[in-house]
């Protein structure tokens, strides 16, 4: 926990409701008495935003390893100098970043400025809380996470510039690729982008060397190389929904295209139809991942992409055209400004449609089990052996869930639990839900908050001002609220003083009012955490289960 300096070079940023997130290559460490140079990623957090990629910083704070290999360090601290003179390859990211993210900032409202940022250097969190969730319950929050999707309006608006030049076409691969390069060093090397630009790169050489190579097969490869080059891209979210998604529209959309498209005699209808099956492949794909990571099911996103995304990619060519001519023509660059900003609005209005739906986004928790066993449905021959799994362990849970007893789970900001009647109490001393209770429990039967933030069918109970007290009772559960907080179900009591509760994990209690098991659970889990966790659970209801008729 001794503080030092610790330099080196910002590689990616992520931009939050209230700060950044950093990914920082540390080079070197400074004490006072000695200098010691490594090769350490590590991820910092800044309240103040600004434009970090291909700087190099000096940080004074201290190093938090993380208790999971897949996982970044954490460097605590504070940014004490960020003018160190980086490499040329990194000042030509910072450079180019800066440009674009001033450019736009002048130029558009701070509403359309966070969404073309978005669209164009990446990152979500630049929207505000509001219209994320719009975006997100819409199904298009994927516009502004920069992906595939933005590598091919890349490539396609180069190709369009390379048209009317007079040059060999290897030149003119070449190029795009270097550009490539570029636009993925100014977006942070994001695993998404980093994956389509390589995928571009090997179909591109095959085109160049004329050479008839499978798509999945350079998907295949190019998933090997990622692999090879980081390891730990294994666990990265993003990582996984970009190359869900490909896998999706290259293994489904053949088949559909060939059942049912190729049927369709409809001129005009068909392009519809086209980007509806497009949008379904790579849905059908992607939802396991999204369940999840955010416990969300986008229902109307194939709707909603079919309007949304060649609304984007025209605002994308409008902002990569703008910024174009805003280094030879400034004036007439501006003229075009009010277009984006008419166009950026139509894209909120649109999102804001579909998003009103009451059915749009669905709150669902599955077990990473069955989200494992849906992708070896579409492996023809484990689909018999996927197909008696999911029906064994459906049992299995559904049995587990038949046992009378209480579940408690419990965090260093909240406590839920959840009766053998299936009725939720959410208790809490924040004002506020944090995301990571918002993924847990969407709907409560009782609230005792010191706000009404969440829906609650039966009754809001406000919570007290410490030194108060409150007792409430709720059938066989009696609740103290105080300096601490105690619970009694049945015989059982459980207090918070009796547990240490950690940033990052959450205590599961299972108790029947006689007896009780209890163990940790990673907030931020790998799906094999997950996993594992979901298998203790089911494990400790079996054994309250026997226990109680052994008591019999």
């Amino acid at each position: 926990m001794k503080e030092f300096y610790y330099q080196g070079i910002v590689i990616g940023e992520d931009h939050k409701e209230r700060g950044m997130k950093l990914s920082i290559e540390v080079e070197k460490v400074i004490t006072k008495s000695d200098t010691i140079y490594l090769n350490l990623p590590v991820e910092h957090y800044t309240y103040k935003k600004g434009v970090y990629l291909g700087k190099k910083v000096l940080i004074k704070g201290h190093l938090l390893p993380s208790d999971k290999p897949y996982r970044k360090n954490i460097l605590s601290g504070t940014i004490v100098q960020q003018n160190l003179k980086p490499n040329f390859t990194h000042q030509t990211f910072y450079t180019i970043a800066s440009y674009i993210d001033n450019f736009l900032k002048e130029n558009l409202s701070p509403e359309h400025y966070s969404i073309a940022s978005g669209l164009l250097l990446g990152g979500s969190g630049r929207t505000g809380k509001e219209l994320q969730e719009v975006f997100t319950r819409a199904g298009v929050l994927h516009i502004l996470s920069v992906s595939g999707l933005h590598v091919g309006f890349v490539i396609s608006f180069l190709g369009f510039i390379f048209i009317f030049l007079p040059i060999p076409r290897p030149l003119k691969f070449a190029l795009t690729m270097l550009f490539l390069f570029v636009y993925a060093g100014v977006t942070g090397f994001r695993p998404s982008v980093i994956r389509a630009s390589l995928m571009a790169f090997l179909f591109g050489g095959a085109f160049v060397l004329q050479r008839n190579i499978e798509p999945i097969h350079i998907l295949n490869i190019t998933a090997l190389i990622l692999l090879i080059l980081q390891p730990l891209m294994l666990f990265d979210a993003s990582t996984q929904l970009s190359f869900a998604s490909v896998y999706g529209i290259l293994y489904l959309f053949p088949k559909i295209d060939r059942l049912l498209l190729k049927k369709v005699s409809i001129k005009t209808i068909k392009p519809i139809l086209v980007a509806m099956a497009i949008s379904f492949s790579a849905q059908i794909f992607v939802s396991p991942v999204i369940i999840y990571y955010f416990n969300r099911l986008q229902t109307l996103s194939i709707f909603s992409n079919i309007l949304i995304v060649p609304l984007s990619s025209v605002i994308i060519y409008l902002l990569f055209s703008v910024l174009l001519m805003s280094l030879l023509f400034l004036q007439f660059a501006k003229i075009v400004i009010p277009v984006i900003s008419v166009t950026l609005e139509g894209l909120i209005s649109v999102s804001k449609f579909f998003a009103q739906v009451s059915f749009a986004s669905i709150h669902i928790s599955v077990s990473p089990v069955f989200l494992f066993l849906f992708y070896l449905l579409f492996v023809k021959s484990l689909r018999r052996f996927a197909v008696y799994l999911i029906i064994v362990f459906s049992l299995i849970f559904s049995l587990s869930s038949l046992t009378f007893c209480a579940t408690i789970k419990m965090t260093d900001e909240w406590i839920c639990i959840t009766l053998p009647d299936k009725n939720k109490i959410l208790i809490t001393s924040e004002e506020k839900p944090s995301p990571i209770l918002l993924n847990e429990i969407e709907e409560v039967d009782y609230l005792i908050a010191p706000k009404k933030f969440l829906p609650c069918k039966r009754e809001f109970i406000e919570y007290p001002d410490f030194p108060k007290y409150k007792k409430i009772g709720l059938g066989e559960l009696k609740i103290e609220i105080g300096e601490e907080i105690n619970i009694e179900y049945g015989r059982q009591r459980i207090g918070t003083a009796d547990y240490q509760l950690k940033e990052g994990k959450i205590l599961a209690i299972i108790t029947d009012g006689r007896g009780m098991t209890s163990f940790m659970e990673d907030v931020r889990g790998s799906f094999f955490d997950r996993l594992i966790d979901d298998f203790k659970f089911t494990f400790a209801k079996f054994m309250i289960k026997m226990n109680r008729e052994e008591r019999k």
